[in-house]
């Protein structure tokens, strides 16, 4: 998970951590949606051994609202800097 540290320090890229004991369960696997205003949406879903893009509208949409289920759960972006961050400051100290 190191490599999400200094991505989450970008401009354009939005990393929020959603907490386990969130009421979020359902979401088992990682999704990106990537949206440009010069092309059309695509849903990247991210299983163990393989990925998957997708452009069906429908897709879209449905990862969408799983998105907007979620979006007062997260942490905030400096909680989840934060939060990748302490792991290593504890190893630091020892």
């Amino acid at each position: 998970m190191l490599h999400l540290l200094p991505v989450s320090s970008l401009p354009k890229f939005r990393i929020h951590l959603v907490p386990a004991e969130s009421s979020v369960t359902d979401i088992r696997t990682g999704f990106t949606i990537y949206e440009q205003d010069q092309h059309r949406s695509v849903l990247h879903l991210q299983q163990l051994t393989t990925s998957l893009f997708l452009e069906n509208d429908h897709d879209i949409s449905f990862y969408a609202g799983l998105l907007e289920r979620i979006a007062d759960k997260p942490l905030t972006r400096q909680q989840t800097q934060e939060w990748l961050t302490d792991p290593l400051a504890n190893l630091e100290h020892r």
